[in-house]
């Protein structure tokens, strides 16, 4: 395993994977200099596509921009980083998330058939057996206490909104099973070009 920038020799630190319209389009690994090279170049990247979604009030409509894997951080604490940009904008949310919510969130962007039903594909299926259909996937505050993001599933049954309270690493793949949008509480977002910061990450 090598630094993908060419002739660097130095054993990578990171993995980071590049998204866009909920697709990969590139990947690799980076030592920490070449990283944080990558994150100044980050900072002037044209952001996601122009935002033609109505968003709910106090929200911003948000899609997977970056995933980053930390070599250096144990895999059964929080090494995954994932940045969520704010669609036709420079805003964004910074998360860290556990290796399960990694691989699941990875095996949908591959579109990976899995050998068995796995947990949010159960939920999915639990949601439409109920007669219910998920609208969207509402980020909505941060927990200080413990430095986890929680989220709001909106479900629509009988005609009627239902909402279910879930870890945002959850609502971010659910977003994914059934094909909708996530916005974000627009006090959690940070100005990208002022600042962005690999190691600056709450946990999810």
């Amino acid at each position: 395993m090598k630094c993908t920038e060419l002739n660097c020799e130095v054993k990578p630190k990171f993995h980071f994977t590049r998204i866009e319209s909920r697709g990969i389009v590139s990947e690799g690994y980076m030592c920490e200099e070449h990283m944080r090279y990558y994150f100044r170049k980050y900072r002037s990247m044209k952001s996601i596509e122009e935002n033609k979604l109505t968003a709910p009030i106090g929200t911003v409509c948000a899609d997977f921009d970056l995933m980053i894997w930390d070599y250096s951080l144990d895999p059964k604490d929080t090494p995954c980083i994932l940045y969520m940009r704010e669609v036709g904008g420079t805003r964004y949310l910074c998360t860290r998330m556990d290796a399960w919510a990694w691989s699941t969130l990875t095996a949908q962007f591959y579109q990976r058939t899995e050998p068995r039903p796995v947990s949010h594909e159960g939920w999915a299926d639990s949601i439409r057996i109920l007669g219910g259909q998920l609208q969207d996937v509402i980020v909505d505050k941060l927990d200080e206490a413990d430095n986890w993001f929680h989220a709001v599933l909106r479900i629509i049954q009988n005609s009627q909104m239902k909402t279910v309270n879930v870890r945002a690493s959850d609502g971010y793949v659910l977003s994914l099973v059934f094909g909708k949008q996530v916005y974000i509480d627009e006090k959690l977002m940070v100005n990208l070009l002022i600042d962005l910061d690999i190691d600056g990450a709450n946990s999810d």
